[in-house]
């Protein structure tokens, strides 16, 4: 098991948007779109239909959230549907299309690619949610070596590299008792990592293309809560979020608002807070 020591100077929470940073397809649209998808689609998969059907309608999807509406609905017999089954073979489908992703061409001039610049030299801590393979080649690009990138870099959720990916719901999630595989903590890959005495300890963190939303709230909840209480003004902290225009400058800020339990103002009042636009090339 990988082990993480106590204290770090900085720390970076990467998401999603980090790779949609540096133009990679990994979107759950792009899934949506790709000829992995598609062929479920065609093969009479019943949960990939519900999300073709939601993500026409809605021109985009959150497929972890989905499956939670999915589970609740879902009206067919058991007998009829294997809910089990056709979950499988979506999360087989979403590392299939992963794994055509391409490292080749990475932006040195993107946000992504600078913070990491910025930060190489530092004792640093990665907490990287993606599945992909794009934190570790700039890492490796800029001459970290594997080692050290080994002991800095966790993937919280798996790694298309490791053949398996924690996909499905968080612990607290409303969904049918019967439908317990969707949780993250069920897959056997999943490691249980408390990442709150990290968090506490730091100077700076980064927060890139992670929305920090409910699926994810428990790994954050005590940090926020914490660092938003009057008498812990004298123990602020650096805290860059970087976000995508303003609909994504908003839903950080409504997911913070909750994880302080609407103690925003003095939150930012304890932190140096800052944000920066990742839509914008300056």
């Amino acid at each position: 098991m990988q082990k993480i020591k106590q204290t770090y100077t900085h720390i970076v929470i990467i998401g999603n948007g980090f790779d949609l940073n540096q133009n990679l397809k990994t979107s759950y649209s792009d899934f949506v779109n790709s000829i992995e998808f598609r062929n479920l689609l065609n093969s009479g998969n019943y949960l990939v239909d519900y999300l073709f059907k939601k993500h026409e309608f809605q021109r985009w999807i959150d497929i972890e959230n989905e499956l939670k509406t999915y589970s609740l609905n879902q009206n067919i017999s058991e007998a009829i549907i294997n809910f089990e089954q056709d979950f499988s073979a979506l999360s087989n489908a979403l590392k299939t299309y992963l794994k055509t992703i391409k490292y080749d061409d990475l932006d040195e001039q993107a946000l992504s690619y600078k913070l990491l610049s910025a930060i190489k030299d530092t004792d640093f801590l990665i907490l990287d949610f993606n599945y992909t393979k794009t934190t570790e080649t700039i890492l490796l690009n800029l001459g970290i070596i594997k080692e050290s990138i080994d002991e800095r870099l966790i993937k919280v959720h798996g790694s298309i590299d490791e053949q398996e990916i924690i996909f499905g719901v968080e612990d607290s999630a409303r969904i049918k008792p019967q439908h317990v595989f969707l949780r993250k903590a069920y897959n056997p890959h999943f490691k249980a990592i408390n990442i709150n005495n990290n968090l506490e300890t730091l100077n700076q963190l980064y927060i890139f293309g992670h929305s920090i939303g409910e699926t994810d709230h428990m790994y954050f909840k005590s940090f926020f809560r914490t660092f938003s209480q009057p008498h812990y003004y004298d123990r602020g902290k650096t805290i860059v979020l970087f976000h995508f225009g303003q609909v994504g400058y908003n839903q950080l800020l409504m997911q913070i608002d909750e994880l302080t339990s609407n103690n925003l103002s003095i939150f930012k009042q304890n932190n140096d807070f800052k944000t920066k636009d990742t839509s914008k090339k300056k």
